[in-house]
């Protein structure tokens, strides 16, 4: 993908979304224009209000931490995010209690990045982190991350959260891919922030605002 500027040979996969609003719309006649087998979504559909919700960079599913060392959230403690270590999510918690974000409680961060820390589940061994990306936090209504029963961590992420009328759109747009540091995330963010569409033809695809 010759758009993104690289520093490792690990592949980044930018993903987006628009959502066309039609007349007599309701949550189970709404398509998004990227297949789900790219990137699973669902919509929510709440007293006229339209949530797309996906998890970004996705679940994580471990016991007892064997599979992660740490998570990074970038819209938490500070500027600099906040790096919260496995034990945190030995047992399981609702989304609302901690380590959550919403649009209306919470000040927009300057970038919206999450990522864990993924290690050999056999030898304990760091390898690189896995991130999600959204291009503009401005975008992000609510996030989760959260311990739940079954071994998994559940990374929700709800786009728009807006009142829709007829003849409306949103669109999103995220990086998701593997990094060697929380450095290398942010350079990659701030190269393209602000983006929200990602346009594709025969011959290319390119991100646009």
């Amino acid at each position: 993908m010759k758009h993104l500027d690289l520093r490792s040979d690990r592949l980044e996969v930018a993903c987006s979304f628009h959502l066309a609003i039609t007349l007599g719309i309701s949550s189970s006649s709404i398509l998004s224009r990227l297949s789900s087998r790219l990137y699973p979504a669902d919509f929510m559909w709440f007293k006229r209000y339209l949530f797309l919700r996906n998890d970004t960079p996705g679940c994580i599913r471990h016991e007892k931490g064997n599979t992660f060392s740490e998570i990074y959230l970038s819209y938490l403690g500070g500027p600099k995010g906040v790096c919260i270590p496995s034990s945190e999510f030995f047992t399981s918690f609702p989304p609302d209690l901690k380590f959550g974000y919403r649009r209306d409680l919470n000040k927009t961060p300057a970038n919206f990045i999450r990522a864990y820390h993924l290690r050999d589940k056999k030898t304990g061994e760091s390898g690189p982190w896995l991130a999600g990306i959204t291009l503009e936090p401005s975008i992000v209504y609510e996030a989760w991350c959260s311990q739940r029963l079954g071994n998994i961590i559940v990374m929700v992420l709800e786009i728009h959260g807006k009142p829709v009328k007829a003849g409306e759109s949103f669109t999103a747009t995220h990086i998701v891919g593997y990094f060697d540091t929380i450095a290398d995330m942010h350079n990659i963010y701030n190269h393209y922030k602000g983006h929200t569409v990602l346009t594709a033809d025969n011959s290319d695809w390119r991100l646009a605002r």
